[in-house]
């Protein structure tokens, strides 16, 4: 009964904990006109990523716990490696989607986002 009774403390003991959330944000501040075709869905679904681990849940073990702007550094960093580089040309993301996990353990705590989206390019229209 005993060695029951220790193997459940264990089993709590190295047990974690996770959560998980989603969140949408539709914030537009640019003005375009979709009423002609001046734009291409150049990528679907792309998914950038990014993840931290904390000790204790304060101490940050690793990168810089900037979780959001390395999660859409990846998508662009993804994207680029399928199609090419982004200078010069008008892209901007679009259907973006965030979610966002954190795992707990005995010691650390791991919080991971990501960030899926659609990336569009609008052709140069000439005056």
């Amino acid at each position: 009964m005993k060695k029951i009774i220790v193997l459940l403390l264990l089993a709590v003991l190295l047990a974690g904990c996770s959560a998980s959330t989603g969140f949408f944000a539709a914030v537009n501040s640019t003005q375009i006109d979709l009423s002609k075709a001046n734009y291409e869905i150049v990528a679907k679904g792309l998914q950038g990523t990014a993840k931290a681990s904390y000790l204790l849940g304060v101490f940050r073990m690793s990168k810089t716990g900037l979780l959001y702007q390395e999660a859409i550094s990846n998508l662009w960093e993804k994207f680029e490696e399928k199609h090419g580089s982004t200078e010069g040309r008008y892209l901007a993301i679009v259907n973006v989607v965030q979610d966002s996990e954190a795992s707990w353990g005995l010691l650390t705590t791991t919080k991971t986002v990501s960030i899926r989206a659609d990336v569009v390019e609008f052709r140069r229209t000439n005056p």
